[in-house]
């Protein structure tokens, strides 16, 4: 069914991500903000490829200079051309260090003098020792779970713990003879349980009940990293109310279900079936998404 929705507010998914590593910069405790180049300014336009894929920067060029030799322009007569800073940034083996560690590389690809011309937006900038630095593409975001941070609200939210015996095949047409009284056969024996559909190890039927053991590619010491990988399913609830039998029974098919405009800006989200914040609906780019406004915290430190 094709939804006709109102006009919502428009979000930039490229700004978003912008304003997402800033924020990010910033917990980690470096100063770091969104902010435009000026135009008509010698920058050094770069870009570097490393374990996490490549990303794209840029540097003033003469403020770098500064940063990484302070004494050079006392020494020197005439300031030093362009063409011996971009030289000078190639030859180094790691010319710009920022402490993040999404932005290690391990070299450089291309270095060329920019002025900035064409930004129309501003970047995420962070603050470095030879000067700022100014991404102009972002590099992809890791895909290694992080260590798990058991706050109470964590340790408290549901997950669906599933231990499969094994598996069987049966032809489609025998489905509707199944009665009361007939044996299945289990052809494959498995002893698997999974945690929100991810396989995490392999069980044993005891009598006191099912004796858990984690598979070999989960030892014990990583067992919070493989927890803090497991999916949880978000669910976004746009209404919710309670109608009775009759009320239900009148709901054909294209009668309208009046809703409060305000109901755009409440939905709720919830994970693993559990309240986890409310946002207001909005448009990115070519897809749906949930601003959020209100996430829920039970503890200050949370």
């Amino acid at each position: 069914m094709t939804s006709v929705l109102p006009r919502l507010r428009q979000v930039d998914p490229l700004q978003q991500a912008y304003r997402q590593t800033v924020q990010r910069w910033r917990q980690a405790g470096h100063q770091a903000d969104l902010h435009r180049p000026a135009f008509g300014t010698d920058y050094l336009a770069f870009c570097v490829e490393g374990p996490g894929g490549g990303w794209q920067g840029l540097v003033e060029a003469r403020e770098w200079l500064a940063g990484l030799l302070p004494a050079l322009p006392v020494l020197l007569k005439v300031p030093c051309s362009l063409e011996r800073i971009v030289e000078l940034f190639q030859a180094l083996a790691c010319p710009l260090e920022s402490g993040l560690d999404e932005l290690a590389y391990e070299r450089l690809s291309t270095v060329e003098v920019s002025t900035a011309q064409g930004l129309e937006r501003s970047l995420p900038r962070v603050a470095t020792a030879w000067g700022f630095l100014w991404l102009s593409r972002l590099p992809e975001p890791s895909r290694q779970p992080r260590p798990m941070a058991y706050s109470p609200w964590l340790r408290d939210l549901p997950h669906c713990l599933r231990a499969t015996l094994g598996y069987s095949q049966l032809a489609p047409a025998v489905l509707p003879t199944l009665a009361s009284g007939d044996l299945l056969r289990i052809s494959r024996l498995t002893w698997h349980w999974q945690l929100a559909g991810q396989p995490v190890g392999e069980f044993t039927l005891i009598e006191r009940g099912l004796q858990m053991t984690l598979s070999p590619q989960t030892p014990p010491t990583e067992l919070s990293d493989a927890l803090g990988g497991i999916p949880v399913r978000l669910e976004f609830v746009l209404h919710e109310q309670c109608i009775s039998l009759a009320e239900l029974a009148a709901l054909i098919e294209g009668q309208v279900l009046a809703l409060a405009p305000s109901v755009l800006g409440h939905i709720e989200v919830r994970a693993n079936g559990r309240m986890l914040a409310r946002g207001e609906l909005v448009q990115l780019g070519e897809s749906l998404g949930v601003e959020l406004q209100q996430i829920r915290r039970e503890h200050a430190d949370e």
